[in-house]
């Protein structure tokens, strides 16, 4: 049940930014234990309302002058995008902060980079994103993107604002991106009906 009141918000929360032409942009994490549907769901939701969506994986974030896919890398897709709302899923961010399922102390240089990138697209209008050729980038809009930063955290129940933080969220990003919402594990019974209803099956 929880879960569903959650898809809804989610849906009423891409709606908004999609009718306000992005003029609306309510930035959220979205936490959730593995299995819960966080990658899912804001996919079938971006489906269902037509917004384009770019994900990236944060545990393969590196800093920016490292070899490796940097933001500005992986947020290339944005300048062929135009201006339409679209929506980037941060997934996995919480890797950025857990290492071997141990909670980070502190986070450490790369990650403390990253969060300094992400801070400079929540607040700016324009990122500087890869080209595609060897050292070249361009300046692209990013302000008609809506943020959602999805994780586990551990498979923790009842994230909030002070726990993020715990883990290494800087205060800073939490003040920008101040919405929480939770999934639920799928319960076994559901799993079974969605197979039996599944089309897949048929086609197996």
């Amino acid at each position: 049940i929880m879960s569903k009141k959650t898809v809804e918000q989610l849906r009423r929360i891409l709606d908004i930014h999609y009718v306000s032409q992005a003029r609306i942009r309510p930035h959220f994490f979205l936490t959730g234990t593995s299995g819960s549907g966080k990658s899912y769901n804001v996919t079938a939701l971006c489906d269902e309302l037509m917004i384009p969506l770019v994900e990236i994986n944060c545990a393969q974030l590196t800093k920016e002058g490292l070899s490796g896919n940097s933001l500005s890398k992986a947020l290339a897709p944005i300048a062929h995008s135009g201006m339409a709302p679209m929506v980037v899923f941060l997934d996995e961010f919480d890797k950025l902060f857990i290492r071997g399922n141990n909670n980070s102390e502190l986070a450490d240089d790369s990650t403390t980079s990253i969060q300094n990138e992400l801070l400079k697209i929540l607040e700016g209008k324009t990122t500087s994103v890869f080209t595609g050729n060897y050292g070249q980038y361009a300046d692209s809009t990013i302000d008609h993107c809506l943020f959602i930063f999805g994780g586990a955290w551990n498979g923790e129940p009842d994230i909030d604002l002070d726990r993020l933080r715990a883990f290494g969220v800087k205060t800073e990003l939490l003040g920008r991106v101040g919405l929480i919402f939770g999934m639920e594990k799928v319960k076994l019974a559901d799993l079974l009906h969605a197979v039996e209803t599944s089309e897949l099956l048929d086609d197996y």
